[in-house]
């Protein structure tokens, strides 16, 4: 509204002209007065109201600051106790796993301990079973000798002069010189079988013999120890490759075992390496039967190829074997002979 307005409502007349208070009478500037200083009052009564108003809305500002302090102390409280109950709870899982754990060692453990038993329980029969084993061979070479013993008796009965020995002695040196190479000996086993006929011992020992032997002949020891290089490489070949290998297989395990660092000597273990190196060893210092002993392990691996590869070489080291124990019993034999006449 105009300030023309205000003034008409509140000296109740229109004010005109430019300078409105100067055609204002006495009258009226005594009610404009009253009204002003009524205003006044009333401005008065609304700022202490406002004051009033505002000291309430602090007050309740303050309130409302009070409770969110205390709910929110109250509720970090609650939430410090249930953090400290879920540490606990987690201490308590922990050792809980960790018991667990320690539990698992302990059966672990157990288990090992079982198992190393069992293993040293089945070491133990197959101990007692070759002792057992030994001792028939023992017994059986027991009567053995007491048969040489016998054949020898009756051997001196029945050779008369040194001619008939000496003819002995030539056929097993001639007998003893072609079992030095590889050719087949059953000329010299014919004769030295003709002229020992009635020599229980030496027919014996030479009916021991495959027949196979005498006419293909058997490796040498250095035949065999030179064949040993092969086999020790197609051994190693071979435990790279399977039935199911390709070329590029067989190829790759070729390349793998030349850049293969082999072990040597008297090595411990019982992997393909190991026995490999010992059974090498054992050739090397004249023990081919220990070799023979040692390469046979390998069919423990159950790896037809391998199995393959060792079979012909560990049979014919096998026959060299029985023939020069056949060979030295024979010699033994004839030396007994030579000495009773």
């Amino acid at each position: 509204r105009t300030k023309q307005e205000l003034l008409k409502e509140i000296i109740g007349k229109e004010i005109i002209g430019k300078e409105e208070f100067t055609e204002l009478n006495e009258d009226d500037r005594d009610v404009l007065c009253s009204h002003i200083q009524r205003m006044k009052y009333q401005v008065s009564k609304y700022d202490s109201k406002i004051q009033s108003i505002q000291q309430t809305i602090q007050s309740i500002d303050d309130n409302i600051r009070k409770e969110f302090d205390e709910s929110f102390e109250k509720q970090k409280q609650e939430f410090q106790s249930k953090l400290e109950k879920t540490q606990q709870k987690l201490n308590e899982l922990n050792q809980e796993y960790e018991q667990k754990v320690e539990n698992e060692k302990k059966e672990e453990a157990d288990y090992q301990d079982r198992l190393i038993r069992d293993q040293a329980h089945q070491e133990l029969i197959k101990y007692y079973n070759a002792c057992e084993e030994r001792s028939k061979q023992l017994q059986q070479l027991t009567n053995k000798l007491y048969a040489i013993e016998d054949s020898y008796r009756s051997v001196s009965q029945r050779i008369d002069d040194s001619k008939t020995l000496q003819k002995l002695f030539t056929s097993y040196t001639a007998f003893y010189d072609i079992t030095r190479t590889r050719g087949p000996f059953k000329p010299e086993i014919d004769i030295l079988k003709e002229l020992a006929k009635h020599d229980l011992l030496i027919d014996s020992v030479i009916q021991s013999l495959p027949n196979s032997l005498s006419k293909t002949g058997v490796p040498t020891l250095v035949d065999l120890k030179e064949r040993f290089k092969t086999v020790k490489k197609n051994v190693l070949e071979s435990t790279f490759i399977n039935e199911n290998s390709g070329f590029l297989d067989v190829l790759y395990a070729k390349i793998a075992t030349a850049f293969l660092i082999v072990e040597a000597g008297p090595v411990e273990g019982e992997d393909i390496q190991s026995i490999l190196a010992r059974c090498e060893y054992y050739l090397k210092y004249q023990k081919p039967s220990r070799a023979a002993t040692e390469l046979e392990k390998c069919k423990k691996f159950n790896n037809e190829d391998i199995n393959l590869v060792i079979q012909d070489w560990v049979h014919d080291l096998k026959n060299r074997l029985i023939l020069e124990q056949a060979v030295e019993t024979l010699r033994t034999h004839l030396d007994i002979a030579s000495q009773s006449i």
